[in-house]
């Protein structure tokens, strides 16, 4: 079963967002072990390889602050998961921590925007839990994260039919349908872009004319019939 971490010292903070996640797991069926800290030190401590699903950090902590808690648990433990710092102020600046802190949640927000974003995180979260299981012509049976796909295009026409899956680490190539792909992730954010190529648009960076720049820096060419829903897709994925 998963689990969330809630690192805050202000007591009455954590029971609230402890009764609002406990409200999400049981609206979307979705079970999760709860554990609370008063302190980094006392996270960091108990912190052990079996990673939580997301940790909601508070910044303003007496002892080591949030900043200081979320580069020890990205540097020391290795720390792969989702982060979400939370803030009394206005605004943080982020830009230059490197810490791939997802998002930065007021304090003061509304009580049903704060369980909007919290649902949101999670359900995210989980997704990029997901494996996709396919047959390698290369290496045979393997699975991948689903964060890590870029593309899948059809490259073999004819009886052979090939794929190609990109990925941030490299190339695959499978044999099988692009569109039994299609069918089986479009709700996983995967949409079909042009004739012969399915992107996650998790993984799209921006909108450049008629083309998606992806993560790794790379173009992928839309139809332009495919733009308009592409582009709405993209913007919903974000939400």
């Amino acid at each position: 079963m998963d689990t969330l971490f809630i690192c805050d010292d202000d007591q009455p903070a954590v029971k609230y967002y402890r009764e609002i996640l406990k409200e999400i797991s049981l609206e979307e069926k979705l079970p999760f072990v709860l554990k609370t800290f008063s302190s980094g030190e006392e996270m960091l401590t108990a912190y052990d390889q079996q990673a939580p699903l997301l940790i909601l950090l508070d910044i303003e902590m007496s002892g080591i602050d949030g900043i200081e808690t979320a580069r020890r648990m990205r540097v020391e433990k290795q720390y792969q998961g989702a982060l979400l710092f939370l803030t009394n102020h206005d605004k943080v600046v982020m830009d230059s921590l490197d810490l791939g802190v997802e998002r930065c949640l007021k304090k003061s927000l509304p009580v049903e925007t704060v369980k909007q974003e919290l649902r949101t995180m999670v359900k995210q979260a989980l997704q990029q839990r997901i494996e996709i299981t396919f047959d390698s012509l290369e290496r045979g049976s393997q699975s991948i994260l689903l964060n890590k796909l870029l593309t899948i295009s059809a490259v073999g026409f004819g009886k052979r039919k090939l794929l190609v899956l990109k990925t941030t680490d490299g190339e695959q190539r499978i044999q099988g349908s692009l569109e039994r792909f299609e069918e089986e992730l479009e709700t996983l954010d995967f949409c079909r872009v042009n004739k012969h190529t399915l992107v996650y648009l998790k993984n799209v960076q921006a909108i450049q004319d008629d083309a998606l720049l992806l993560i790794d820096g790379t173009k992928v060419k839309m139809n332009r019939q495919n733009k308009r829903i592409v582009t709405e897709k993209i913007l919903a994925a974000g939400e």
